[in-house]
């Protein structure tokens, strides 16, 4: 609980618009965020940050909270169709404390694989409630959860495979044409699901065939990983490379595959076996695909892909424990059951420690896989948002000469070049930074992309240079081109609306609007910094013009009273920081600028009122003054 934000984490929570506001909450039903479309994700993430702000945790609190909710679910679904409960409660336990999905509870951004399972889950007990009580009512309890689940986590499509294996096992099989009934409306949610998909989102895989037959040993590769993984369950990773396997190792792989099948056929009499074997099966089928996924790495796999079905993986464990209790002594049983635990309780709690933050988890992937175009990108950031400039840059110049340039989207390629940029004029090296920056300026009109951050970069460099009347050029430019881009294709002046066609039309993400708002605000504290209070001012009125976050207003309006106040125009000051007050974030900035104002003004009445008002939220704040 005490791990902070990492990797995807920054991006959907601290710059979503949809968790930040909760007004746009509707908008999450009807568009993507970041090529995902998880409404109930973002959903569950507006909830935290609700109640939580930026306390990373309150989040990790939930996550915990909802893998422990997981844990029961799997112990009454198992209990449920074998009515043993050892076989139950250790299936349900190893779940509960095994490393390997321990990615998946603190990692902030996988919240929706959390979710999925839940309703998953959910949905399957209802199934098997109605099918033994014979109350039909319960089969739309069934649908709704797996609508549910689809809004969760697109790997929800594969619920209807698990519901025929859960079919399959129960004692109620002479209600065929009952069950076939309920996955009438559940084939039609997933056409509706399907149908919708390519208007308001994209599944982020590439366009590789299914069938390539060729990787069938990289698949099986995959599927003796994750066994070994569950074994012996060391440097358990965010994602791992699959290696191109020798045809010694390909042998290997198949020698072992068609013992395990010679041992599930051996075993197939025992339900409990013949159960978990099958819902691995179905949980790892469609990998085949997603190990496709990061072209620039090749082959690869998720620790996190097996969240769900990994109960198989543990139902196939716990046989193993029955099996060896009734060969051993009593005693014997226990204490190795209880330093098997404790082993991976442990490794779990190692694992735990490693997502500290950025530096630390990262620095410890890097180490296996030092390409890692995430990674890298991920130390970059952070150090840059550091201002630690050194190593920022660094870490961008790693990024740029290791990660291949044809897995670099050109809009990466831009941003970095701009960082770069920036860092060298952090670091007083103005030469590379007009470099960098010209590159990006370049690049961006070649392609027809945002360059804003190079224009701003460059109007620095002029006013180093004391060349001011350049400099507001360049300020000028990069604040159309960026105003031009948080626009998008539309040219509504305020995107977020409860309009679906008109926001999928104006923009495709809430993070581009955020984002270029951030950057518009920074900008304008920086004119202001530097005395170009006419460019300032002329960013914050764009900041209210586009903005549609309270957040965002409420700061706009509070450096608009202080650009007019510095401008001589006291009664539009007044006007700007009364605005600003209604904010509790900046009631006490504002109130106090009002309290000036009104002072000078002679209106003594309301100069006591602000102050009073600063005073009932903080006493001590004109003393700091």
């Amino acid at each position: 609980m005490g791990n902070g934000f990492l990797i995807d984490d920054n991006d959907l929570i601290e710059n979503n618009a949809y968790v930040k506001d909760i007004r746009n909450l509707p908008m999450v039903f009807c568009s993507s965020y970041l090529n995902y479309y998880r409404p109930l994700s973002s959903l569950s993430l507006a909830l935290d940050y609700n109640t939580y702000g930026l306390n990373s945790w309150g989040y990790h609190l939930s996550s915990i909270l909802l893998h422990f909710m997981n844990c029961f679910l799997f112990f009454l679904l198992f209990q449920t169709l074998f009515k043993n409960f050892e076989f139950s409660f250790l299936s349900s336990l190893f779940f509960a404390v095994h490393p390997i999905n321990s990615v998946t509870v603190n990692y902030i951004s996988d919240r929706g694989n959390l979710l999925v399972s839940i309703f998953m889950l959910l949905s399957l007990l209802s199934f098997i409630y109605g099918l033994s009580k014979k109350l039909k009512w319960y089969y739309a309890l069934t649908c709704l959860f797996f609508i549910f689940s689809l809004l969760s986590r697109e790997n929800a499509v594969i619920f209807p495979a698990y519901l025929a294996c859960v079919f399959f096992f129960t004692e109620k099989k002479k209600e065929f044409k009952e069950a076939c009934f309920l996955f009438i409306p559940l084939f039609l949610s997933l056409l509706v699901f399907f149908k919708l998909r390519p208007d308001i989102f994209s599944l982020a895989t590439n366009d590789n065939s299914i069938f390539l037959f060729k990787n069938l040993s990289e698949y099986l590769y995959i599927i003796i990983k994750y066994l070994m993984l569950t074994v012996a369950p060391f440097n358990i990773s965010f994602y791992r490379a699959i290696p191109e396997l020798t045809p010694r190792i390909a042998i290997f792989v198949w020698i072992i595959a068609i013992t395990g099948t010679g041992l599930i056929y051996k075993y197939r009499k025992n339900k409990m076996v013949l159960f978990s074997m099958c819902w691995f099966l179905i949980g790892v089928a469609p990998l085949y695909k997603m190990m496709f996924s990061r072209q620039e790495i090749g082959l690869c796999m998720q620790d996190s892909w097996i969240y769900f079905s990994s109960m198989g993986l543990f139902g196939l464990i716990a046989n193993l424990f029955l099996i060896v209790k009734n060969r051993v002594r009593i005693g014997i049983y226990f204490v190795f059951l209880f330093v098997c635990f404790l082993f991976l309780i442990n490794q779990s709690w190692v694992n735990a420690a490693l997502w500290k933050d950025t530096p630390t988890y990262c620095s410890y992937f890097l180490k296996s896989m030092p390409n890692s175009r995430l990674m890298l990108a991920n130390m970059a950031n952070y150090y840059f948002k550091q201002k630690d400039y050194k190593y920022a840059l660094n870490y961008y110049q790693l990024y740029k000469n290791k990660v291949p340039r044809q897995f670099v989207k050109n809009e990466d390629k831009i941003s970095v070049f701009s960082r770069m940029g920036m860092c060298y004029f952090e670091l007083g090296d103005l030469e590379n930074a007009q470099k960098y920056f010209n590159g990006a300026i370049a690049m961006g009109l070649q392609l027809d992309l945002s360059k804003h951050d190079s224009y701003v970069g460059m109007g620095k460099i002029s006013l180093k240079k004391g060349n001011r009347q350049q400099a507001i050029d360049y300020f000028k430019k990069g604040i159309e081109d960026l105003v031009c881009s948080i626009k998008g294709e539309g040219n509504n002046a305020r995107p977020l609306t409860l309009d679906k066609n008109v926001f999928v039309r104006s923009t495709r993400t809430a993070y581009k609007i955020s984002i270029g708002l951030n950057c518009l605000k920074d900008w304008g504290v920086y004119l202001y910094k530097v005395d170009f209070l006419t460019e300032a001012k002329d960013c914050f009125e764009k900041v209210l013009l586009i903005g549609s976050e309270q957040t965002h207003n409420h700061d706009a309006h509070y450096n608009l009273g202080l650009i007019y106040t510095r401008l001589g125009h006291r009664e539009k000051a007044i006007s700007q920081h009364k605005k600003a007050a209604e904010s509790g974030q900046f009631a006490i900035k504002a109130n106090y600028c009002l309290s000036i104002l009104y002072a000078k003004e002679g209106d003594k009445e309301k100069s006591f009122a602000a102050q009073s008002e600063v005073l009932s939220r903080d006493r001590d704040y004109y003393k700091r003054q």
